[in-house]
């Protein structure tokens, strides 16, 4: 009686180390980046919404030929 309450309490620190170590860090880092994805979607949609809001901005027209690059010989 008293080798398996032994055992079953070794198993049980076993087991509840491994859960404090490897499950819980693990779970931490996934809801910390859960947080941080919707953080930057809130981000990225309220400068979607302040793009819209802003007047279009005019192109600018040029007269004429336009010539980006010119080759010098």
């Amino acid at each position: 009686m008293t080798f398996k309450f032994i055992i079953f309490l070794v198993a049980l620190f076993f087991i509840v180390r491994f859960v404090l170590r490897f499950v819980l860090p693990i779970v931490r880092m996934v809801r910390g980046t859960q947080h941080q994805m919707s953080e930057m979607k809130k981000r990225m949609e309220g400068m979607q919404q302040q793009q819209q809001s802003e007047p279009q901005k005019q192109k600018k027209q040029v007269d004429g030929d336009y010539i980006d690059y010119v080759e010098v010989k």
